[in-house]
């Protein structure tokens, strides 16, 4: 009776360490499914990277004596990753930084608050801060060269995203028959007639998603060159 009493106790104690263990188990992705979901959604989402389409500079459309009647004018839109700035860099260049935005781009700030701004944003993990939406390119050459942005992407955090805008020299002289191509819409005039032949062909970049639509490029090349329309 000893032995049999001794062999069932062992076995209640590592039954009762197998149900204690199950619990800690359970408890744990519980607390990672709920409480912590999405903070590993997040994550998950920050390190995922995709080949992601780029478009390509539509076509123009000239009239017999060669003169433009539609093309696309060229713009950035400049974007700053606060997370990618090593403490050290970010503290080192942050003065400096608030004074040429504050300066020479967004003037509505004093030095001070831009500082400020930023290091708020820092806080918050702000991956895709808005610096300017359409800047030219000389403009974009400038704050290329502001402090801390002037260490590279990967260690300043600057964004650079290029876009189009499709511009009518002669405004709404020939709208109609110039036409346009918009999405919901039916394509109207020679923008809608010749859409596949002005549209290009798309390429294909490497991009990381920081957020749920959101994808900045992780370099500055395309893997296959998009062909201008």
């Amino acid at each position: 009776m000893n032995v049999k009493n001794e062999v069932l106790v062992r076995a209640y104690i590592v039954l009762g360490m197998l149900l204690l263990f199950g619990v800690a188990i359970f408890t744990k992705a519980a607390k990672i499914s709920i409480a912590q979901g999405e903070h590993w959604r997040s994550l998950g989402d920050s390190l995922y990277v995709d080949m992601r389409p780029v478009d390509a500079q539509r076509g123009n459309i000239l009239a017999a004596d060669g003169s433009l009647l539609a093309t696309s004018l060229p713009f950035f839109e400049i974007r700053m990753d606060l997370k990618t700035p090593r403490e050290s860099d970010f503290m080192e260049n942050l003065d400096s930084l608030a004074h040429c935005l504050s300066t020479y781009v967004n003037n509505s700030y004093t030095h001070g608050g831009m500082r400020q701004y930023l290091m708020d944003q820092r806080q918050r993990g702000n991956r895709y801060l808005l610096i300017k939406k359409k800047a030219t390119l000389i403009e974009t050459e400038r704050i290329k060269r502001f402090p801390l942005f002037n260490l590279g992407k990967y260690r300043g955090g600057l964004i650079v995203e290029r876009k189009s805008e499709r511009k009518r020299p002669f405004g709404i002289l020939g709208h109609r028959s110039i036409g346009y191509v918009r999405e919901g819409a039916n394509p109207v005039g020679l923008e809608g007639a010749f859409d596949k032949v002005l549209t290009g062909k798309q390429g294909l970049q490497a991009m990381q998603r920081i957020a749920a639509n959101t994808w900045i490029p992780l370099n500055d090349l395309t893997e296959i060159e998009p062909h201008d329309g």
